[in-house]
């Protein structure tokens, strides 16, 4: 995106940071909306031991458990598919063959998307700091 190549003029980083922020925007919306695909939320990780051994309800070995309870045998090394779903508990986390369209939560993904809008912002926000202070 053209939006983070490097700028070298103040009025630059004002501009690409506004821009930036409109994508935050711009996606918060949509997952707001429910304008989002159940693919695009998919996150996947790997199990590192078998689903029934993992001490904390680590979301990946709940996805796991709910393929094995629908006949689908998982095994540690093997990559798991889901979606952060509505409920709490056991249907945290719904692995991606059996989510219902729509049946995500905005609020995790909504944090997974400001962290990430920070990541970019910051190198912004202090060059243009920076630029500020020399003035």
């Amino acid at each position: 995106m053209g939006v983070f190549k490097a700028v070298s003029k103040p009025f630059e980083s004002r501009e690409k940071a506004l821009e930036a922020v409109e994508i935050y925007r711009g996606y918060a919306r949509r997952l707001i909306l429910g304008d989002v695909s159940i693919e695009d939320l998919a996150i996947t990780q790997v199990l590192s031991m078998d689903p029934d051994d993992y001490v904390v309800e680590a979301r990946q070995a709940v996805a796991a458990k709910h393929l094995e309870r629908a006949g689908v045998r998982v095994l540690p090394g093997q990559a798991v598919t889901y979606v952060i779903a509505e409920a709490s508990g056991m249907s945290k986390a719904i692995p991606i063959q059996l989510v219902e369209r729509h049946s995500y939560r905005v609020e995790p993904y909504l944090r997974v998307l400001k962290k990430a809008t920070y990541t970019i912002m910051a190198p912004i926000l202090r060059s243009l700091r920076a630029t500020m202070n020399r003035i």
